[in-house]
């Protein structure tokens, strides 16, 4: 038989996570140790997908957006999964300005890539279906924009 779920199961299951600890070198031949959660809660992957979408409305209010600007933010998925899922300390409140700067100089330095070597494939595809889920709204979003640089 089964057991039953109580308030002590729930309260309990908040402390599960699943972690390990991996080594990186960026470009310049530094190395660090970041902590990489292995399963990826669905909390933290809607929270992606929202904030994502929330960076979009964001960026879409803006009157100075250029091409390079829309380009840039096809890379912010990867700095909010480097947020969530690592000790990595990116902060939760940056606007899309500070978020495309920290994600060019992750990416620059090559710590983007050598994390997302280090995810499973499995957990990663979690935040695939979620983007996939929301691309009707990101979509329109973008158009919107990128009718904005054009004109």
């Amino acid at each position: 038989m089964a057991n039953k779920i109580t308030l002590e199961t729930i309260d309990n299951l908040k402390e599960i996570k699943q972690t390990k600890d991996i080594q990186i070198t960026d470009v310049h031949g530094n190395t660090y140790d970041v902590q990489l959660d292995t399963f990826f809660y669905e909390s933290k992957v809607e929270k992606i997908a929202s904030d994502y979408l929330e960076l979009l409305i964001e960026l879409n209010k803006m009157t100075d957006v250029d091409n390079e600007k829309v380009r840039q933010t096809f890379k912010l998925i990867y700095v909010m999964v480097l947020r969530e899922f690592t000790d990595i300390p990116i902060p939760t409140k940056a606007n899309i300005n500070d978020l495309i700067g920290l994600s060019v100089s992750l990416g620059d330095s090559g710590i983007t890539n050598e994390v997302m070597k280090s995810i499973p494939n499995k957990e990663f595809r979690k935040i695939e279906k979620k983007l996939k889920e929301v691309e009707k709204q990101t979509s329109k979003i973008m158009a919107e924009v990128v009718a904005k640089t054009t004109i």
